[in-house]
């Protein structure tokens, strides 16, 4: 049997992709393809022709079954429309906890003298991903300090070793109930080598990219002096300034709270919670050299303007899979 394509939006199951369904959406081309603690991605294409078609759009999250039956979940974050003998419409997903977690920023953990089980938990507080299958990897430390959260499970891969594993289960109404994370000594079958199904297809011209997209930035400016003058210590933050919409800032934002969010990118492009509402796509914005709280919110806030949309670009060139995948 081939492979089967489950395509999740805010949560709900709506298309099935399969070259098995009589009458169904087909999958000319599907290719994953897994480097060990490397690149994971899904690349896959459907005809544009198709009536379900429509029903497949960047932002969706897809899940499929890999070699060793484990259920594997991607964001698509990249479009392309090709146009050769048939209108095919060609998407790159990314590995949905890849991309979930670099959108999370730990402010400050400090696992000290732990196994890999309790500083990975420590660093997935917070986020929708628990810890799932972890090997005895020995007791190491790390600390992980206003960084985003994928950057910390790296330096527990650097520190305790093992191999990582995104994976996450569905149940019989074909609805994702959880999300785990695995480390351990080693993952299943192996390969080397991508695995492929169909033909590449060529002559892309509209490009969709969420991949860097944030609608939330914690502000971070320069190194706050200590009060004797010898040194720097915590950067400064915009946790003392505050904007009220009210008084004509461009959205609201209380005191105490270390990050801007865009209320209507949220909307647009959050991440979907269990219960339906939206979670923030987080980065951090740096200044090295501002000292002015109230300019560093400006210029956060200015930033994540940049940040909020999606890179939408065409190209008339001709481009293989081989390279979009790379």
């Amino acid at each position: 049997m081939g492979p089967i394509l489950y395509v999740f939006r805010q949560e709900q199951l709506i298309q099935i992709i399969s070259n098995e369904l009589p009458d169904g959406l087909p999958l000319p081309s599907c290719i994953l393809k897994e480097q060990i603690n490397g690149e994971i991605s899904l690349t896959f294409s459907i005809p544009s022709n198709h009536l379900d078609s429509q029903n497949v759009q960047v932002g969706d999250v897809i899940v499929i079954k890999d070699l060793d039956s484990i259920h594997r979940a991607f964001l698509i974050i990249d479009e392309q429309e090709t146009h050769s003998d048939e209108f095919i419409r060609e998407f790159y997903s990314e590995d949905l906890g890849i991309n979930e977690l670099n959108d999370e920023v730990v402010t400050d953990v400090r696992s000290q003298n732990t196994s890999a089980e309790v500083a990975l938990s420590r660093i997935l507080k917070n986020t929708r991903w628990q810890v799932g299958n972890v090997d005895n990897l020995g007791i190491n430390s790390t600390n992980v300090y206003y960084e985003p959260v994928m950057d910390g499970i790296k330096k527990v891969l650097q520190t305790w070793g093992g191999e990582l594993r995104f994976r996450v289960q569905m149940n019989s109404q074909n609805q994702i109930t959880k999300r785990y994370v695995d480390l351990v000594s080693r993952l299943g079958r192996r390969t080397g080598k991508r695995f492929e199904f169909g033909k590449d297809l060529t002559n892309v011209e509209r490009v969709v990219d969420i991949k860097s997209l944030k609608t939330a930035l914690f502000g971070r400016g320069k190194g706050v002096e200590d009060e004797d003058g010898t040194g720097y210590g915590r950067r400064l933050t915009i946790a003392d300034v505050e904007w009220r919409k009210g008084k004509g800032d461009p959205c609201d934002k209380p005191l105490g709270q270390e990050w801007i969010g865009d209320p209507e990118a949220l909307k647009v492009w959050g991440h979907i919670n269990s219960d339906g509402s939206k979670r923030h796509r987080f980065g951090v914005f740096v200044d090295e050299e501002e000292t002015d709280a109230a300019i560093l919110l400006q210029k956060t806030w200015d930033r994540l303007q940049e940040m909020k949309k999606p890179a939408i670009t065409y190209k008339m060139d001709v481009i293989d899979l081989e390279r979009v995948s790379s």
